[in-house]
């Protein structure tokens, strides 16, 4: 026998079995696919109000799981967690721009993660060429990897150190991840 839910053959336990499994036969009837969707959205739009009770409800009685798992996921991932603060920050200082973690990381390879304004290997800080206090965005192509002291020193300064990079690596100055 075939089941009319999910298409497999079946071997039926009793004479009336119409359906492989009693998940088959929960399942039988209900909307699938695009009218599944379609039927959600109507639903999510006429019962916002609820949704967003049943969700805070379902927040605070589980309130120290979700900080629990967010608090892992950011130690588990600490370059992306940077790249997410760097860009919510540039959002709100509207200054605009941002970068990912494979970018800030691709940009740190580039310069053999020394810091540029005093060459050792240190922990790499982003540092804004021109700062977003003084205009400047936070696209990558105005980020240059600092020590967290060099950037400390340098404050809101317009300093490009990557105009170290051409005696080195044979550029202009300026990396270009593409």
């Amino acid at each position: 026998m075939i089941c009319p839910e999910c298409g497999t053959e079946f071997e039926p336990r009793r004479w009336s079995a119409k359906y492989c499994s009693l998940k088959c036969q929960k399942d039988h009837g209900r909307p699938k696919g695009e009218r599944k969707k379609t039927m959600d959205a109507v639903y999510r739009a006429a019962n916002k109000e609820k949704i967003a009770k049943l969700t805070a409800a379902h927040y605070e009685a589980n309130r120290e799981a979700y900080v629990k798992r967010a608090t892992d996921w950011a130690t588990n991932n600490p370059e992306a967690r940077k790249a997410i603060t760097h860009k919510r920050r540039a959002k709100m200082s509207r200054a605009g721009g941002y970068f990912s973690a494979q970018e800030w990381f691709t940009l740190c390879f580039a310069v053999g993660f020394k810091c540029l304004r005093c060459k050792k290997p240190k922990k790499l800080v982003p540092d804004h060429v021109v700062p977003i206090a003084l205009g400047g965005s936070s696209w990558l192509f105005n980020i240059q990897p600092l020590c967290q002291s060099c950037n400390a020193k340098k404050g809101t300064k317009i300093i490009d150190y990557r105009e170290t990079l051409g005696e080195n690596h044979g550029g202009n100055g300026y990396f270009d991840p593409q």
